[in-house]
């Protein structure tokens, strides 16, 4: 078997700016030997002022992004003057701060902050949503600054995820013109043509992005997928579903010839009548 040599794209080049309460802050690394101050969170520009922070001023710092953003975020918060107001928005997600009308017990949290509306173009909407219960605090102005820490949080989580796709997207394009190059493309299923583990992911490749990534460019994805759900195949990546996919699929009702007959394929009655 030949072996296949990916390459993962480039990280994008230059921090990114982020926003929270009308600060706006980059997360840029450092030149600093201890790994502990390796990246900092630095402002770069502020609507209005926020007392005890001024353009230039370090929010954080952290050996990972997403400690030294998660340090800024939460000296923002701490830094927010005024009363406390009714409904809060933040990376794409309004949320609203209240008293806690279903108490249980006498020592449970008064004030609670929930999802009231979730942007389409929100990072974080993969992980929310309207009713969702964002933090649990004594006070009102907590359970906001709590809440604020949270959404960063899951906005962070969703770029990784983002970019891991990204990342598993293009090395299955390598994977496949490599195929390509070595003339090896007589056979309408790609996953012939690739590394079969890929199709029974496992500890880094445990999204199986990559298998999807590859039975989305194949011709033969919805017969593939129909005859796992015939079989009732208990692992793997067939059809770009994965075993769970699956299952939730025939839970839903979708059969193999349902989707064949989606498609305009012949169903498995018509095939063994021919």
């Amino acid at each position: 078997m030949t072996t296949m040599t990916m390459t993962r794209p480039a990280p994008a080049t230059g921090p990114r700016v982020e926003q929270c309460l009308g600060v706006s802050f980059v997360v840029e690394r450092t030149d600093q030997a201890d790994e502990k101050l390796r990246y900092r969170a630095r402002i770069t520009a502020m609507a209005g002022e926020v007392a005890g922070l001024a353009v230039g001023d370090v929010l954080g710092w952290g050996r990972e992004p997403r400690r030294a953003r998660r340090r800024a975020v939460e000296k923002i918060a701490n830094r927010r003057r005024g009363p406390v107001r009714s409904a809060y928005t933040v990376q794409g997600v309004t949320f609203a701060v209240g008293p806690n009308r279903d108490r249980q017990a006498p020592n449970a949290h008064a004030f609670l902050a929930q999802v009231t509306a979730v942007d389409q173009v929100s990072p974080a909407r993969k992980f929310v949503s309207v009713g969702q219960v964002l933090a649990r605090r004594a006070n009102g102005a907590n359970a906001a600054d709590r809440a604020y820490l949270v959404l960063a949080d899951l906005a962070e989580r969703a770029r990784l995820d983002v970019e891991q796709e990204q990342a598993a997207v293009t090395g299955a394009q390598l994977v496949v013109d490599e195929a390509v190059a070595a003339g090896r493309w007589d056979d309408d299923a790609l996953c012939k043509q690739v590394d079969p583990d890929l199709f029974y992911p496992d500890g880094e490749n445990a999204t199986g992005y990559q298998a999807k990534a590859i039975c989305a460019r194949c011709t033969i994805r919805v017969e593939c997928l129909a005859k796992a759900l015939d079989r009732r195949e208990p692992f793997g990546v067939w059809g770009g579903e994965t075993e769970s996919g699956r299952r939730k699929m025939l839970r839903a009702g979708i059969t193999g010839d349902w989707l064949r007959a989606q498609a305009g394929l012949p169903v498995a009655g018509e095939s063994s009548a021919a």
